[in-house]
């Protein structure tokens, strides 16, 4: 299936426009209400903060949260904000397919509040598809198109089943995934708003024998007025399912919540340019960690250097 896999995502993936800016500090707010903050700054160093959901007693009508680890990492100018009050400002964070800018006020250890600020981006996910065709047949006709294509083929016969030999064919790209969907957004807006799909989001086929799809790195989209549509880089879940077909459409799962998939994408968080090549080593380690529960020593060494 893997072969097949590849195979397919080379014709996918030629000549396809290059993805989005990366957008590397997106909380996520899963369906459990467990808040993930990847970098929150603070007197100039910069923080992963993870947070449960609590049902305060005192105040059931409200919405609190449980502080539960930290974790040091590297950040940027769109990180969260902790002020000397313990006041975290957040200026964006991913629920349910909405982009929501909050507050969270210290309530007393180890729990914070809902703040003032809570905000709702207006854009809307409007379809989720594998149906790249709009992106790809304005390409087929090129000579480099076939040229590519004919040194691809060539090159694969020689592979067998070596799935380690089938990526090594594939031009790099630097498209920062090993798969593309399709996203549909709508603004209903007059001016330019920017939506993010942060990295954990992952989303469901209709057809239960089709891969899920992972977003690895925070993606920023710029949503013009109207509606428009978005190749954006992805990476498989099941190594064993199906590759996306141009009828398959998708649905937002939430965020994943596997320990391993928590550790690829804090190893691979930031990482602006990411090559075909580094894209093989994520997604390798993607489905060793759904298929095994975790990934090897070696598998984290890659991913860090990459």
């Amino acid at each position: 299936m893997k072969k097949a896999f590849l195979s397919f995502l080379f014709i996918q993936m030629m000549f396809m426009p290059l993805a989005p800016q990366a957008f590397s500090q997106c909380g996520t707010l899963a369906n459990d209400l467990s808040l993930v903050l990847p970098c929150v700054e603070y007197e100039g160093a910069y923080y992963k903060l993870n947070f449960s959901a609590y049902a305060n007693p005192a105040d059931p009508a409200w919405f609190y949260w449980q502080f539960q680890s930290i974790q040091p990492v590297t950040g940027g100018s769109n990180c969260a904000h902790l002020d000397n009050n313990f006041t975290i400002t957040a200026p964006c964070v991913y629920f349910a397919g909405k982009n929501l800018a909050i507050t969270l006020e210290y309530s007393e250890w180890p729990y914070w509040k809902l703040g003032s600020q809570f905000t709702i981006n207006p854009v809307e996910i409007r379809s989720i598809s594998g149906d790249t065709t709009y992106f790809l047949t304005q390409n087929y006709n090129t000579p480099d198109f076939y040229a590519a294509l004919n040194d691809y083929f060539a090159c694969i016969m020689q592979c067998g089943e070596d799935v380690t030999c089938i990526m090594a064919c594939m031009p790099d790209l630097g498209l920062g995934s090993a798969f593309s969907l399709v996203f549909e957004l709508c603004n209903p807006g007059t001016t330019d708003i920017y939506f993010i799909l942060p990295a954990g989001a992952f989303f469901q086929a209709g057809a239960s024998d089709v891969q899920p799809m992972l977003i690895a790195t925070d993606i920023c989209l710029i949503a013009e007025p109207g509606c428009i549509k978005f190749l954006v880089p992805t990476y498989c879940m099941d190594g064993y399912a199906h590759a996306p077909s141009p009828e398959d459409t998708f649905a937002i799962s939430g965020i994943a919540q596997q320990a391993c998939i928590a550790e690829i994408l804090d190893l691979i968080r930031g990482k602006e340019e990411i090559s075909h090549a580094d894209s093989y080593i994520i997604q390798e380690a993607v489905w060793t960690c759904m298929e095994f529960g975790s990934i090897t020593e070696d598998q984290r060494t890659d991913l860090q250097n990459l």
